[in-house]
């Protein structure tokens, strides 16, 4: 979000390369980690439908992305980076509140052996 931010508001093209490398980065080992983290939730037998269905939500955002941006700037003219930034922290807020998808059951798992 801070990338996206800095390359959005900074009147400098030196600072707008560091945004953009920082930003490439930063994409590119999210990318890998993301891939990672589905075929490891999901089951085997699931993995190649887990992947279809990750590419198509990229595919649909690839195409919802640059419309929403477009109306956005004609409110004004930074306002399609303010919305992406905006989207990224919603994106890791929801990442910070909801646990992973095996931490609950685990915790059962622990009190009913317990009792």
């Amino acid at each position: 979000a801070v990338a996206l931010l800095g390359q959005t508001l900074t009147p400098y093209i030196w600072l707008y390369l560091v945004c953009q490398a920082l930003m490439s980065f930063c994409q590119a080992n999210l990318r890998v980690a993301l891939i990672n983290k589905v075929i490891e939730r999901g089951r085997s037998k699931e993995t190649g439908v887990l992947m279809g269905l990750n590419q198509l939500v990229n595919s649909m955002g690839r195409v919802g992305a640059p419309l929403l941006g477009g109306l956005v700037q004609e409110v004004h003219m930074t306002g399609s980076g303010v919305l992406g930034a905006g989207f990224a922290l919603l994106a890791c807020g929801i990442l910070m509140i909801v646990p992973p998808d095996g931490t609950d059951r685990q915790a059962a798992s622990k009190d009913k052996k317990e009792l």
